[in-house]
């Protein structure tokens, strides 16, 4: 019986990349392997099924399934004191119309 299974990865480009897996391979290990061949950080990839759903780096894998890779958006927080001076800012631009 084989101890591998085959995952299909649709890549950035819009290749799709044929993994390699090793029976009872997760997410997070699915993305070790993305990062050592195309050089991105694991932490940065998004994984999700065909159909959208997005995958944790804990779920499991089956053979045979379809991933569409994407990069995370990064954002954040604003620093408070940022945001202080934009709702001053907004606040003293407000034009009032009759």
């Amino acid at each position: 019986m084989a101890q591998t299974f085959d995952v299909f990865v649709r890549g950035l480009d819009g290749q799709t990349l044929v993994v390699d897996l090793p029976l009872g391979a997760r997410v997070a290990e699915l993305k070790e392997d993305l990062s050592a061949r195309l050089g991105l950080p694991c932490d940065q990839q998004r994984l999700q099924l065909s159909s959208g759903r997005p995958l944790e780096d804990d779920d499991a894998l089956e053979a045979g399934c379809s991933l569409d890779l994407s990069l995370r958006l990064l954002g954040g927080v604003i620093e408070p004191s940022l945001r202080i001076l934009a709702q001053k800012y907004n606040c003293d631009k407000m034009i009032c119309r009759k």
